[in-house]
């Protein structure tokens, strides 16, 4: 089961998920730059495969910079603003498969 932690520091919160072995990041208002090392740490101390952001539109830039991979959009997510979901992977052994109809 995972929990919700809130970074007072960082002004972020976080949902940590050791059995799927993920991190979400729901909310930050700081730089991605900035709060990067620590969901680093925090990957490594649950053997994350994977660290997901939803990022408004001002972040995107960032998200991209880090080396994180675009996996959608929710329009008006954010009380009327875009969301953009991005995803960071640790094992490269996880592949994505494509299927056409």
């Amino acid at each position: 089961m995972g929990y919700k932690e809130v970074l007072l520091k960082e002004n972020a919160t976080l949902y940590c998920d050791p059995y799927n072995k993920r991190i979400r990041v729901d909310t930050y208002s700081n730089s991605l730059s900035e709060l990067f090392p620590t969901l680093l740490t925090k990957a490594s101390k649950i053997n994350a495969d994977k660290i997901i952001v939803k990022a408004r539109t001002d972040q995107v830039k960032d998200c991209l910079r880090l080396g994180f991979n675009n996996e959608g959009i929710i329009n008006n997510y954010f009380n009327g603003e875009d969301a953009w979901f991005f995803s960071l992977f640790f094992n490269t052994r996880k592949e994505r498969i494509s299927l056409s109809y």
